[in-house]
């Protein structure tokens, strides 16, 4: 599908920010180019190698790489370079990483090595530490008799990927392996491979279609199923962002017993000429009337301030307990932790 701007997003749940973008180049072969009639110097001028025989325009370098994402060693985003090894002559099929970043993921994959099932015997390593000082080949790894594969690439659609549920899962397995791993805040109660689980897979329940069911039947077999039951416990197709994710790990048990949180409950705030005005809080329990918001960068601009502080009051006009949390008051777990149980305690006093 298509975005407003005509970007190329495979289907997801949630909104365009929480799914990559497709990059719209797909590499092409050096005897390709040479066949239009191109010489090698020009060539070398203008493209660069993206993987064997595969090459790249060279202004289009890191143009697919998510905001904010670096692709470290390997230079290329991690869809490009799963493209740069599709070979007619070989079946192989795109796993792990590259494969959960081709049907949408857009964090944590661009710093990993493409794997590869071909039926071979394993070669290289799922570190990108190692395999970045190789980082035009590919991690090759055996290929199971019964692995389900599905071709999700508008752009590729000749590149086979493991589908969704086991490339989850695959990911999921080095993540608890602890030999993948991205910075969170701390969560008391839940060490970081299991805060760093769940962000992945609210992220995977955000940017495809996948439900809670379709993640524990991608796991057999990779990961145990009371570790995987245990995380999709903790799991919200809700979240938006990792510290959306952080955010409801840290208040999980803040409410009085038989309430829960919801995520994105919208919440009209006001009639205007042209229909309801709403917000939409990242938590809230609606029988309390308790709202929490994470406030990411792009609250700092005059606008929205002006935005969030509007809503802000109209929220506590309608009886709401507005909570408003950045990452630096994140970093202060105590503190946060006080305004929370604040705004739970009015508001259990007032309607509970």
């Amino acid at each position: 599908m298509s975005g407003d701007d005509g970007a190329l997003y495979v289907p997801g749940r949630g909104p365009l920010h929480t799914r990559r973008q497709m990059p719209e180049t797909v590499p092409v072969t050096r005897a390709g180019l040479v066949a239009q009639g191109m010489g090698w110097r020009k060539i070398d001028r203008l493209y660069v190698p993206t993987g064997p025989g595969m090459l790249v325009p060279r202004d289009t370098v890191g143009a697919g790489l998510p905001a904010g994402e670096s692709a470290g060693a390997f230079r290329h985003d991690i869809v490009t370079r799963a493209r740069s090894q599709v070979h007619p002559d070989r079946e192989s099929v795109v796993g792990f990483w590259a494969a959960l970043a081709g049907q949408g993921l857009p964090r944590w994959a661009d710093t990993e090595p493409v794997v590869l099932h071909v039926g071979a015997r394993s070669r290289g390593s799922l570190s990108g530490t190692v395999a970045g000082r190789t980082p035009l080949l590919a991690t090759l790894r055996p290929r199971p008799a019964d692995l389900l594969t599905t071709r999700p690439d508008p752009c590729c659609p000749q590149l086979q990927v493991v589908t969704a549920p086991v490339a989850t899962a695959q990911c999921l397995a080095t993540v608890i392996a602890g030999k993948k791993a991205w910075h969170a805040p701390e969560v008391p109660g839940l060490d970081r491979r299991t805060v760093n689980g769940v962000q992945l897979l609210d992220a995977v329940l955000q940017c495809t279609v996948l439900s809670p069911d379709d993640l524990l039947s991608g796991a057999a077999n990779r990961v145990r199923r009371d570790r995987m039951e245990r995380l999709i416990d903790l799991t919200d197709d809700g979240a938006q962002s990792p510290r959306e994710t952080v955010l409801r790990l840290m208040v999980r048990d803040s409410l009085p017993p038989g309430f829960t949180w919801s995520s994105q409950v919208p919440v009209a705030v006001s009639e205007e000429w042209w229909g309801t005005r709403f917000t939409v809080p990242d938590l809230a329990c609606e029988e309390l009337k308790v709202a929490l918001y994470y406030d990411g960068g792009h609250h700092d601009t005059g606008e929205q301030k002006s935005t969030d502080f509007d809503l802000f009051q109209r929220l506590r006009d309608l009886g709401w307990e507005p909570v408003r949390v950045d990452k630096e008051l994140m970093k202060k777990y105590v503190t946060m932790m006080e305004t929370v149980d604040n705004a739970v305690l009015r508001a259990w006093r007032r309607y509970g």
